[in-house]
């Protein structure tokens, strides 16, 4: 029993040394493993390469639509509004029949959603793109 202590105390005492000298010849900063602390199956300790971080990738924004442009030969409506029988007043830009600017109120629309950026068509077969 006692010749069993004296070697455990031995190799214990040489684990001791073990570490000390390896924590004496660390460079600074260097890490240590926890696990298998002074053992025979110690890594040697060398620095990893540095790694560069990969550079972000930057996420293309969308840019607002360019605002729609009324189809050739299709007058716009601006400032409009619905009117409850389904027709629109507004101003009118781009007709041959109106004067630029004036006050108008559409036959009811038969085509097309009412919204702007849309172009409708009335119930006698005219059209208009809604600013």
């Amino acid at each position: 029993q006692a010749a069993e202590d004296k070697k455990a105390a031995a190799s214990k005492t040489q684990q001791v040394d073990k570490s000390k000298k390896s924590l004496e010849s660390a460079k600074p900063g260097a890490t240590i493993g926890l696990f298998n602390f002074g053992g025979e199956n110690e890594r040697s300790e060398q620095p990893k390469p540095a790694t560069r971080a990969a550079p972000k990738k930057t996420i293309p924004v969308k840019s607002k639509a360019p605002p729609k442009r009324a189809p050739r030969g299709v007058p716009s409506l601006v400032n409009w509004r619905k009117n409850r029988d389904e027709s629109i007043t507004g101003f009118i830009s781009g007709s041959p029949n109106f004067d630029e600017g004036e006050r108008v109120t559409t036959s009811p629309i038969s085509g097309g959603s009412i919204e702007g950026g849309q172009v409708v068509r009335t119930s006698s077969g005219s059209k208009y793109f809604l600013v």
